[in-house]
């Protein structure tokens, strides 16, 4: 009898062990994750901050910084961490101007990039883009830094409004020009009559060479497939 008690007397002992074990492990997980969240957050709020006074000093360094920390709020980075992401959520959350903030400093680092002045051919699209991403942000907007923001809103439509004769011109020149893909019917358009169209069938496939002046276009099937000069 009294050995029956002292074995039902350890395994209670082991129990309440093992009980208190998994208790204290629980509340150690707990607190490392609420020690995790808080540092997050407080690398969120600063990176908050930090993005507000970067874009109100409007240098092309500070640009730079506030597009870098712009992007440390995607969430790309925190896909894979949880508590982070959940960090990051409710920071943005918490407050209500950062997406467009986070908008705003995307399209002024597309506006203050190097290859964006002077106006070229080969950056004229960056203009659109600058234009359309800052489009993104209502133009009802009354938040932090409201006033920029609407300044930059008229000053990227200037921007682009300026750049829209050199799109056009491009956008023109495209259309006059022959792709590999594009349909048959594109290859008068473009070059006019040819002097003459060789034509074969073969396995059921029609092909074509329509023979210009130093240049030989082929067709199979109604698609021009190949050029030749």
């Amino acid at each position: 009898m009294n050995t029956n008690r002292a074995k039902t007397y350890v395994v209670f002992v082991l129990l309440m062990l093992g009980i208190m074990l998994v208790t204290t492990s629980c509340g150690n997980d707990e607190a490392d994750n609420k020690a995790l969240a808080d540092g997050y957050e407080r690398e969120y709020e600063q990176a908050y901050n930090n993005l507000v006074g970067n874009l109100s000093n409007y240098t092309l360094s500070s640009i730079e910084d506030a597009k870098h920390i712009a992007l440390t709020f995607d969430d790309v980075w925190t896909k894979d961490n949880e508590i982070k992401d959940k960090v990051r959520k409710q920071v943005i959350n918490n407050h209500s101007d950062l997406p467009v903030l986070l908008i705003y400093a995307k399209a002024l680092e597309i506006r203050e990039t190097d290859s964006y002045r002077p106006l070229t051919r080969t950056n004229a699209e960056l203009y659109k883009m600058a234009l359309d991403k800052i489009n993104q942000i209502p133009d009802g907007y009354n938040g932090v830094l409201a006033d920029s923001i609407k300044k930059d809103k008229e000053r990227i439509k200037e921007d682009y409004n300026s750049a829209q004769g050199i799109i056009n011109d491009i956008k023109a020149e495209s259309a006059k020009q022959l792709h590999i893909g594009d349909a048959e019917f594109r290859i008068k358009e473009i070059y006019g009559e040819p002097k003459k169209i060789n034509r074969t069938v073969t396995g059921g496939r029609e092909h074509k060479q329509y023979v210009y002046d130093g240049l030989y276009i082929y067709t199979d099937d109604g698609i021009v497939t190949a050029f030749e000069d």
